[in-house]
């Protein structure tokens, strides 16, 4: 499986990463019929010692959990701020199309 096809919409980026040693989130927005929602993508990055391949899983050995979880904290923090943000930019959209 190539990267391009690890990911949901693999000709859009995500609107922000995180990584922490080989472990990485990315967030993407989305666009449902009820409205955008957040969505985030795990991987880890390896290098096969005996092959000196590299390339990414999705798959995480047990070690890296603690790891997996610091990155989600820190995803889901940001979009929680994200979250915030737009409401209050929505808001004031609604504020000024009153006052009009």
């Amino acid at each position: 499986m190539t990267e391009a096809n690890q990911h949901p919409h693999p000709h859009q980026k995500p609107i922000q990463t995180f990584r922490e040693g080989a472990v990485g989130a990315s967030v993407w927005l989305r666009e449902a019929q009820k409205g955008p929602f957040y969505e985030v993508t795990f991987s880890r990055s390896y290098k096969n010692d005996r092959t000196g391949a590299s390339g990414y899983s999705q798959a995480f050995p047990d070690r890296l959990l603690p790891t997996l979880i610091r990155v989600a904290e820190r995803a889901q923090a940001w979009i929680d701020a994200d979250r915030r943000t737009s409401l209050v930019i929505a808001d004031n959209e609604v504020e000024l199309h009153a006052a009009d």
